[in-house]
């Protein structure tokens, strides 16, 4: 064995029997390669185990072990298997070269050898080799980049899976936050405005009428606020939904006639509202939402008109085969606004004067709620107006035409319609508070209507299985065992899948609503409840049971 140049180039190992051979082929790639040779298959094969050359030139015939049988040695060990081969040979036919490629070898040198082509072919399978090398390696780092990333996309998505448990847990946490504030904030103003209202009835002496009066009207102005607080809260988190039930524009329009008139009223002002007759009565929408804002901006109108009128419309503007287009609009003969802040006062937490807050109180979310709710129901809405001579708000909305129900409507008041049924509807009312027991029980005698109380979800069950009620009046929130559960196991009783049951809540918001009706549950009063939706609400009902 020889050495022709340094290690530190390719290895060429030559393999071949005959020395001359030998040394002819290492001075010609001596120049540029470091060059090992043996003369026979097993030194050959002792050389590679030794160290590994980068490429064989082998030799087809030689004694005791020929280039065929070194190859397939080299080919059985893993280590060597990759190891480029040209197989050298005296015997220049497409036979031997074609049996020297299918074997593996990867090129096929004729004897006598010619230095430039001996050349060209090492260094091309030589750069092969390179080239097959530095894809390796980029193949592993590649790999090891993508297990890289692989672990950097796992870990940010458990992290995410982390955030948004947290946003989940955080969001439920908001939800039972805003319910027990609904619940603690509602229940006292409904006893105050119940009894307030109760209490008008009866006194006779004008300064004490005076007084609950102004009592009246400061719980009412209170619980606007808090309203308009829980529901501004429960917009921004993201849980107030859209919903399509029946909607009657001339139920909506008495709803809102009943809780403003008497604040028009009360400022000796001039309120109208009307209906175009080419709109037909019964429409598919949210008549809630609807009517919280129409209601909404008639009050905010008479707040801010000190004399001369207020008035409420509906206009027809389109109608095709299966919807109308409709505009509302709210005029008043008030303040007025300046146009450059005609868009500020849409906007949360602000008026259009910040010494509107001082003289007519509020806290800014009204006008941002109703824009907010007109939205979410697939309307618009905006407003014209000019100092000193008033304004007027429109909302724009699309409502699908729906069917008229069963029952009609009746055109005596509700509480009228209450005391003249007969027979004598009977009624189960049921709550855990000792005030509002109260205050439903006398909504219920002055309406004439024979009534049990139960106290919580159980004793409810247990008087639903002993008496026939013509309503059940159901509060939501109970010890012991809830309106919801309550209402569920009422249902399951026999003949009781059709009873009406009314849910009472402090908790007002559009899931509670939804729980509600899943439970089994007919229609929903928010509470503080008023008497005029309060009649209206059992009147529906038990007219349907009459007619029934």
């Amino acid at each position: 064995m020889s050495e022709f140049a340094a290690k530190s180039r390719p290895l060429i190992l030559i393999i071949d029997d005959i020395l001359d051979n030998v040394e002819a082929v290492g001075e010609v790639l001596s120049a540029e390669y470091a060059v090992q040779f043996a003369t026979s298959g097993p030194e050959g094969l002792d050389l590679i185990q030794r160290k590994a050359p980068d490429l064989i030139l082998l030799d087809v015939m030689m004694p005791e072990m020929d280039g065929y049988a070194v190859f397939a040695e080299l080919s059985r060990n893993p280590e060597t298997a990759k190891i480029p081969v040209i197989f050298v040979t005296s015997h220049n036919d497409i036979e031997n070269e074609l049996k020297a490629l299918s074997v593996g070898a990867v090129d096929f040198i004729s004897k006598p050898i010619i230095p430039e082509i001996v050349r060209a072919r090492v260094h091309t399978h030589l750069s092969l080799r390179q080239r097959e090398r530095d894809i390796q390696q980029l193949n592993t780092l590649l790999e090891s980049k993508v297990q890289e990333r692989t672990q950097q996309v796992q870990s940010l998505n458990s992290a995410l899976e982390e955030r948004a448990k947290q946003a989940e847990a955080a969001s439920k946490a908001k939800t039972l936050f805003l319910n027990a504030m609904s619940h603690e904030l509602r229940t006292p103003m409904s006893a105050i405005i119940g009894f307030s209202h109760l209490l008008l009835q009866k006194i006779t002496d004008p300064g004490v009428a005076n007084q609950l009066s102004s009592i009246r009207k400061a719980a009412n102005h209170l619980s606007d606020t808090i309203n308009e607080i829980l529901e501004f809260t429960q917009i921004e988190s993201g849980g107030m939904t859209k919903v399509s039930n029946d909607l009657d524009l001339a139920d909506i329009f008495r709803h809102v006639n009943e809780s403003t008139e008497d604040q028009a009223l009360a400022k000796n002002l001039r309120y109208s509202s009307r209906i175009d007759p080419n709109i037909p009565r019964h429409l598919i929408g949210d008549p809630l939402k609807l009517e919280q804002v129409l209601r909404n901006l008639t009050a905010n109108a008479i707040k801010f008109t000190r004399e001369g009128s207020v008035t409420l419309e509906a206009w027809l503007i389109d109608r095709s085969e299966h919807a109308v287009d409709l505009r509302f609009t709210v005029q008043d003969t008030g303040i007025g606004i300046e146009s450059a802040k005609l868009e500020h006062i849409f906007k949360p937490f602000e008026q259009a004067d910040s010494g509107l807050t001082r003289q007519y109180g509020g806290v800014g979310l009204g006008l941002s709620i109703n824009r907010k709710l007109i939205e979410m129901i697939g309307g618009t809405m905006g407003v014209a107006s000019e100092v000193g001579v008033g304004s007027k708000f429109w909302v724009a909305l699309k409502l699908k035409l729906g069917k008229p129900p069963i029952d009609q409507q009746f055109s005596l008041p509700p509480l009228q319609m209450l005391r003249g049924l007969a027979p004598k509807p009977r009624i189960l009312l049921v709550d855990d508070d000792r005030i509002n027991q109260s205050i439903f029980s006398m909504f219920l005698e002055d309406a004439g209507l024979p009534f049990h109380i139960a106290s919580d979800g159980t004793e409810a069950v247990s008087n639903a299985q002993i008496h026939a009620y013509d309503l059940i009046l159901m509060d939501v929130q109970m010890p012991i065992m809830n309106g919801l559960d309550a209402t569920r196991a009422i249902r399951q009783l026999p003949e009781k899948a059709l009873t009406p049951i009314v849910a009472i809540s402090a908790n007002a918001f559009d899931e509670d609503r939804a729980r509600c009706v899943e439970a089994g549950m007919n229609a929903f009063l928010a509470k503080p409840v008023l008497p005029e939706p309060f009649y209206a609400e059992l009147a529906k009902w038990l007219m349907k049971s009459t007619l029934s």
